[in-house]
């Protein structure tokens, strides 16, 4: 468990890993039906958690689909849920998936017409400087139980090689191989320079899919040029914007009925 705020952003050239949510669609989600005041929330592992109210207000639980307990009240996720004083939220382990994002405010009992994408989407991904290496696209890679918010590794690449290089800028999403064939996909507390040879970097619009990925799951990346990269990434922060506005208005349409 973790708290979580947005990334910091300009720091990477220092070293400082831009940090903040692994999914971030589920992140903003969660502080729009919670109507936070903060930019903050607690990202849950793959285990059940228990949370004391000290005082009235509303959580919102978004991302990996649990099961939500206040009281005798048993809950799907991916809602807001009204608590009172001295009342235990009890979010349980995940299904599937590996996050799960609480967070904390005023707001109205609000449920998701639909959950976030990050379960759904397929894995998308540019070539990377090294990729002339080897392919990692198209085959059949596991989720290692070696796997955090520092980076992702996936076996099965069958990309073995002896190559050492200097050490060179690297982003989230940046795909690295070991010499043994090991993918390592940089996370948000990644390192911010690194000499693996990179086959690829995950795109922009699915890092939040990769932020849901638990040990075991298979999965397997598919390829995409930059143009096509720049368009998914707008249409996907187009569709967060739509989903984030319609949470704002009905938060507007609960609180007037009361005014």
């Amino acid at each position: 468990m973790e708290t979580v705020g947005p990334p910091v952003l300009g720091k990477l050239k220092f070293g400082v890993p831009s940090g903040g949510a692994f999914d971030r669609d589920s992140y903003q989600i969660a502080l729009a039906l919670a109507r936070s005041t903060e930019p903050v929330c607690l990202e849950l592992g793959m285990a059940q958690v228990d949370f004391e109210a000290t005082a009235g207000g509303t959580a919102a639980v978004v991302g990996a689909p649990v099961e939500v307990e206040v009281g005798s009240r048993r809950l799907e996720s991916n809602r807001s849920i009204a608590i009172r004083k001295g009342e235990t939220l009890r979010v349980t382990a995940p299904r599937r998936g590996a996050r799960v994002y609480v967070a904390w405010g005023s707001g109205r009992e609000l449920v998701l017409a639909e959950p976030p994408s990050s379960l759904s989407d397929e894995i998308l991904a540019v070539s990377g400087p090294q990729g002339g290496l080897g392919s990692c696209f198209g085959r059949p890679l596991s989720v290692s139980l070696l796997s955090n918010r520092v980076g992702v590794r996936l076996e099965g690449s069958g990309v073995t090689h002896g190559v050492e290089l200097p050490s060179e800028p690297q982003c989230i999403g940046a795909v690295q191989v070991t010499s043994d064939g090991t993918l390592i996909v940089l996370g948000p507390d990644g390192p911010t320079i690194g000499g693996y040879p990179k086959l690829c970097v995950i795109i922009d619009a699915s890092i939040d899919r990769v932020g849901q990925l638990r040990p075991g799951e298979e999965i397997v990346l598919s390829q995409v040029d930059l143009e096509g990269a720049r368009k998914l990434s707008l249409e996907h922060a187009e569709r967060l914007g739509r989903r984030l506005d319609q949470i704002r208005l009905a938060h507007g349409q609960a609180f007037s009925r009361f005014q």
